[in-house]
């Protein structure tokens, strides 16, 4: 019997919600290329499980639905532990950004005025 396609769904959300999972516990295998990705990415995984209402009992489904929801929440409480640790990196990464660009706008200034004087 062929898997139907809202098991194909969820199976191919809990491949790249697991990828993403996986690479944010060992960060130096990142592969998203942005931050900005990563949100995109991970707000399609769930507004897709959303929509398969995987929110609900998982009574009158077959064992391979069941399953992937089970293999989807796991992957979910997992994600969840990881965001504190994500986010204190995003205040770190953010905070030596703007370092950058305090540095920089100075750089930028200190070079207008000595075009001035110039």
């Amino acid at each position: 019997m062929p898997t139907p396609p809202w098991v194909t769904e969820l199976q191919r959300i809990n491949q790249t919600l697991g990828k993403i999972v996986t690479s944010l516990i060992a960060p130096g295998d990142l592969r998203i290329s942005t931050y900005y990705q990563l949100c995109c990415e991970l707000k399609a995984c769930l507004d897709t499980g959303q929509s398969l209402g995987l929110s609900g009992s998982d009574e009158g489904h077959d064992a391979e639905f069941v399953g992937e929801v089970d293999r989807y929440r796991l992957l979910l409480l997992r994600l969840q532990s990881i965001l504190p640790p994500l986010h204190a990196r995003l205040l770190c990464h953010r905070s030596l950004l703007d370092s950058q660009r305090r540095r920089l706008e100075a750089l930028g200034a200190w070079t207008q005025a000595s075009k001035q004087t110039l």
